[in-house]
């Protein structure tokens, strides 16, 4: 990800990255905290954790009781 936002040179606007609860997407935000990106320094800060993802687990649930 990293690469690909420098190499359109928007990597500078990116304020948060909205992404699921997937593991893999801790270890995205953890590399782009490792090269620099200060606002990605920990993997509270500059994640949005989708809404509507969670809206979807919750209802999800929420059925099946």
């Amino acid at each position: 990800m990293n690469k690909s936002l420098r190499s359109w040179h928007i990597h500078q606007h990116v304020l948060t990255i909205v992404c699921d609860n997937a593991s893999a997407n801790d270890v995205m935000i953890d590399k782009l905290a490792d090269n620099d990106w200060a606002r990605f320094n920990s993997s509270s800060k500059g994640r949005v954790r989708c809404f509507a993802h969670i809206l979807n687990l919750v209802t999800g649930v929420s059925i099946t009781e």
